[in-house]
């Protein structure tokens, strides 16, 4: 029966320390004993020989040994209550705090643990108010909910210990063969007892994981004692090496296996508790792997069985009859350490893996780990067929990490030999092999293949990789414009030129385009001062390296591929379900871009604002020329497809920053002063990038044409409101200026991309 809140809080733990003492006071009188059995017995000289000599002589061996077993039985016995009464104590303390601070929240708590809100302490006025308003009674049950969930949260913590230690008393008390002179193996006291529960717990939890992986059946029981010691000793390192070290690296990937098997073939009923089990392995591996010298042996171990093969889940003749439904460890492997939190690895165990991968697969392209469409996303989403991206995944939430494996180094032989390169350019990532069965008037069992094919999620993990990596940040949190280490920039930097040999930017895998604009976005300043005509190193094509204020200092036409090669990307919907694309979320960062370089201009005397200023007029080109290339791309998106991206682009301004679509996290904050201008911005800048489509489509002629303008000057314009300055001659001259300039960067982008066939 599992404890209750009740009886934790009533049950005295104090008793276990006095237990305690009592079993080594046991163990002291055991030692007085084998003493004087030993002055006794062991050390009379009999005088006689022959066959009863022999007799006695190992009887009184014996019985010495069971002696010293007894103190070691008992002293064990004592460290296991002392190592009961700890975690009891401790978790029973911080159920006692979660109380308290449930009461503070104005909770009562029953002896039972039951939670609810606590009317008595109201005032009358307020009582009444709390009776009568449903909102916040619907507040506070919320709330005591929330409270109630972690009180059962912690009794169950200390009814997985009692199970524990249940476990770890019975086997101490079970004789072990303690070898020389123990003559009473099964009978007797054990010599070999332990004093730390998790020690029996991890034993436990390898021997039944043993049987399974080798498809015996396992009662409910065990799994259910299975699971339970997983979840209660997650965190504890000693237990996780020794259920590791018990269970074997081959025997965890053939574990792995036939938990797959039961829990997708088999056994489906069951599923979460065999998904459960195989979180609970994940958790067991990232706490082993943060010992050094644990992590160094399983790397090595796993090395050896990560590219040995196995018997698929599936089992053979799937898809089609003759198919050997063989998988590989590493496939395997990453199937459990998915289930883990991946935060929760070392970042260096995450990348050292990685690198053992990549290194196991390059010679082959990726294509050692090509598989029967039966694993593929569509049929299998559980299995990873690739385990490589399954790793770079894992290690996005590792930035620093990512980067250093990711670093393209500095010079073209160093790139050329990059991991970046070989994911970017030379690895074959067509995994998913077709499998059929031939047929003749008979069928047979011969397999034929068709061509290898992506899967739907191929390059998912190193998508998230790469953003982590270039840009320092977790994959997928909110992005933040800069600061970026020279690694970092040399990462995006080196993309863009990889995606853009021989001119093809413009062709993206999908799967990169979502992660490469948050990435693009977080570079935001750089890509405004490149497609503005100003690159960060006017002095060659390499980033502008600066320590930890590093910029990528790209090709305009490079830069230009490869947004729009990503443009098309979704990145949510709006209120209506149209799509986001990603080529909105770069144009509301580049128009907060040109907001911030405005904000920068030079604060002229009021008496000197219908003069020309030459500050004002630099900006203003750079704004529009920027503006004007982020025209051109949008435009050419929408030539490209005239039936779906029109209705999409329209009236970005009206969902840009929904925030239920989290769009928010993808634009990068920019100061008090641009935000203003961005704010005062109403005109709805998708307009200008379907006029200027529309004109290209009609005629050649728009190269002397400013259509599309509008969006830039509205820009401009909200700058000068918020300066007083709107209706001076100086800024007005500054506006014309954008014109020209809007023009230019548009035709750049028109000539990246080749819009004019």
């Amino acid at each position: 029966m599992a404890l209750t809140y009740k009886k934790i809080m009533e049950t005295d733990f104090g008793k276990l320390t006095s237990a305690a003492k009592a079993w080594d006071d046991m163990a002291a009188e055991f030692k007085k004993a084998e003493s004087a059995y030993s002055a006794a017995v062991q050390g009379a000289k009999p005088g006689w020989s022959g066959v009863a000599f022999g007799t006695a002589r190992v009887n009184f061996a014996a019985t010495q040994y069971e002696y010293g077993a007894a103190q070691t039985q008992a002293k064990a016995i004592a460290s296991l209550l002392r190592d009961a009464h700890q975690q009891f104590t401790e978790l029973k303390s911080r159920i006692t705090s979660l109380v308290a601070d449930a009461v503070k929240d104005g909770m009562a708590v029953d002896g039972e643990g039951n939670v609810k809100f606590d009317t008595s302490k109201l005032t009358d006025d307020v009582r009444r108010a709390y009776h009568h308003d449903p909102d916040y009674q619907a507040s506070t049950r919320s709330a005591a909910a929330s409270w109630a969930a972690q009180i059962k949260k912690y009794v169950k913590a200390v009814d997985d210990a009692d199970a524990g230690v249940k476990l770890a008393l019975e086997a101490a008390v079970r004789d072990e063969h303690g070898g020389k002179n123990d003559e009473t193996y099964g009978v007797g006291f054990n010599g070999k007892a332990q004093g730390d529960v998790e020690v029996y717990e991890a034993r436990n939890t390898a021997e039944i994981g043993t049987r399974l992986a080798g498809g015996e059946n396992v009662s409910s029981a065990d799994l259910a004692e299975f699971n339970r010691s997983l979840r209660d000793n997650a965190k504890n390192q000693e237990f996780s090496k020794t259920f590791l070290n018990g269970l074997g690296t081959e025997g965890t990937i053939k574990l792995g296996t036939q938990l797959d098997r039961l829990a997708y073939f088999q056994d489906a009923d069951n599923k979460k508790s065999y998904e459960s089990i195989k979180g609970g392995i994940a958790n067991s591996i990232a706490t082993a792997t943060k010992d050094a010298g644990f992590q160094k042996q399983w790397r090595e171990d796993m090395r050896k069985f990560g590219v040995a093969e196995y018997d698929g889940p599936a089992g053979s003749g799937t898809p089609a009859k003759g198919s050997d439904g063989k998988v590989l460890g590493y496939q395997v492997l990453m199937g459990i350490m998915e289930h883990g939190d991946a935060k929760g690895y070392d970042g260096s165990f995450v990348r050292g893996l990685t690198e053992d991968i990549y290194a196991a697969e390059k010679a082959s392209k990726g294509n050692i780990w090509d598989i029967s469409q039966q694993y593929n996303e569509k049929n299998a989403s559980w299995f990873v067929n690739d385990p490589l991206d399954s790793a770079l995944g894992l290690l996005s939430k590792h930035p620093d990490d990512a980067t250093k494996f990711l670093d393209p180094g500095s010079t073209k032989e160093q790139v050329e030999k990059s991991a970046l390169n070989y994911l970017l350019k030379e690895r074959d990532w067509k995994g998913i092999v077709p499998e059929y069965s031939e047929w003749t008037k008979v069928e047979t069992s011969r397999v034929a293949h068709g061509s290898p094919v992506e899967d739907g999620d191929a390059r998912v993990g190193f998508a998230a990789a790469l953003e982590a990596g270039a840009t320092g940040r977790v994959a997928g949190s909110p992005v933040v414009a800069g600061p970026h280490s020279e690694a970092q920039a040399a990462i995006l930097h080196e993309t863009i030129k990889i995606l853009d040999r021989e001119s093809k930017g413009d062709e993206v895998p999908e799967n990169l385009k979502v992660p490469l604009g948050r990435t693009m976005n977080s570079y935001a300043g750089d890509v405004f001062q490149i497609l503005s005509g100003e690159s960060p190193n006017p002095n060659g094509d390499t980033i502008k390296a600066n320590g930890n204020d590093s910029h990528i200092a790209s090709d305009q036409h490079s830069l230009i591929r490869v947004m729009r090669g990503i443009s098309d990307g979704v990145v949510g919907e709006t209120s209506d379900g149209d799509p986001i694309r990603v080529f909105d979320v770069l144009y509301e960062a580049q128009k907060g871009q040109a907001a911030e370089h405005l904000a920068g201009a030079t604060n002229v005397p009021s008496g000197r604002t219908n003069d020309v200023v030459a500050d004002w007029n630099i900006r203003a080109r750079d704004v529009g020329e920027t503006m004007g290339a982020m025209t051109g791309i949008g435009s050419d998106m929408i030539l490209d497809n005239r039936d779906n991206a029109v209705g999409k682009i329209n009236d970005q301004a009206r969902y840009a920053y929904h925030a239920g679509g989290g769009i928010v996290n993808f634009i990068p904050v920019v100061g008090d002063a641009a935000q203003r201008t961005v704010d005062a911005i109403t005109y709805e800048w998708s307009k200008d990038v379907s006029s200027a489509a529309e004109l290209t489509a009609r005629t050649e002629d728009s190269r002397n044409s400013t259509q599309g303008k509008e969006g830039t000057q509205a820009i401009l314009d909200a700058w000068a409101r918020q300066q007083g300055v709107d209706e001076t001659a100086g800024f007005k001259n500054s506006r014309d200026e954008s014109e020209g300039s809007y023009k230019d960067g548009r035709e750049e982008a028109f000539a990246a991309l080749r819009t004019r066939k």
